[in-house]
């Protein structure tokens, strides 16, 4: 019962908060300016880089769930770990420089239970903008180009037509998988929080762990590292838009990003449990 209240005390917070809304606005946003981009470029010039000018393309060139695929790329490998690493990176560093968390833990509420409710928090916030993010593309895009099937040309398969029933199915599972990374970077992201005294510093610190943990896994020398970093994992969702499914493609990364739900956030419960709140 404890951890519900602390649960629904820190969405509160969380939701209150101004800068979290400001968040959504950026990626209502960029989406659509991103969107707007599309409707004036040609998508067939697109598909004409990408499979030849050989091929001839009739029908509809783009259509809302194809824009809802698009804006996932460069929306989840920059934007959204920013706006998560803003918000999460204040729930301990910004509380206790605040003398927030001192007055919370004066009351008969475990640190244990305090932690994980700020863990939890966490999840649905970046649950939570990931989805947002998929809806605004997924609406706009049917505003704009209106329904049809799915045409994905990214996934590594070729190309693959999906028609538009299958096409959503796809596309909440991909957005599903995408939220589930986001998570294990809201983890990453808490354990900052914990660790440093300054809310700036821990959100800096978690968004300086995505280039750095990218050059890691490209140096040959630590090739070896690749299988355990998050960011290698960070598009695994485009195998949700191959021709066909198979569990194998997404059982490394739901296994590594699995670990990074928890093992931070053990590190950082040990951490918190230790750690002398003065202010």
């Amino acid at each position: 019962m404890k951890l519900l209240t602390a649960l629904r005390l820190e969405l509160a917070k969380i939701f209150l908060m101004r800068g979290t809304y400001v968040g959504y606005g950026i990626v209502a946003a960029v989406t659509s300016l991103t969107i707007y981009g599309i409707s004036r470029f040609h998508p067939v010039q697109q598909l004409s880089r990408r499979l030849g000018d050989d091929m001839v393309v009739g029908g509809k060139t783009m259509t809302g769930l194809m824009t809802a695929r698009y804006v996932m790329g460069p929306a989840l490998l920059i934007l959204v770990p920013m706006l998560i690493a803003a918000i999460v990176g204040g729930l301990v560093a910004g509380e206790g420089k605040s003398g927030v968390l001192r007055s919370w833990l004066c009351r008969p509420v475990s640190r244990l239970t305090l932690i994980t409710a700020k863990q939890l928090a966490a999840w649905v916030h970046a649950l939570s903008l990931t989805l947002f993010l998929g809806l605004v593309a997924l609406g706009l895009g049917y505003l704009f180009f209106g329904g049809g099937d799915l045409v994905d040309v990214m996934s590594g398969d070729g190309m693959v037509i999906l028609d538009e029933r299958l096409g959503l199915i796809r596309l909440a599972l991909a957005y599903g998988l995408a939220a589930y990374v986001m998570c294990g970077f809201a983890s990453l992201t808490l354990m900052a929080s914990v660790i440093f005294e300054s809310p700036m510093v821990a959100a800096a610190s978690a968004v300086a762990f995505l280039p750095v943990a990218t050059i890691i896994g490209n140096l040959e020398y630590f090739e070896f590292l690749k299988p355990y970093l998050l960011t290698n994992y960070f598009d695994f969702w485009r195998h949700a838009f191959k021709g066909t499914v198979v569990l194998g493609d997404f059982l490394p990364g739901l296994y590594c990003i699995t670990g990074y739900c928890v093992i931070p956030f053990v590190i950082g419960a040990v951490v918190f449990w230790r750690k002398d709140i003065t202010s």
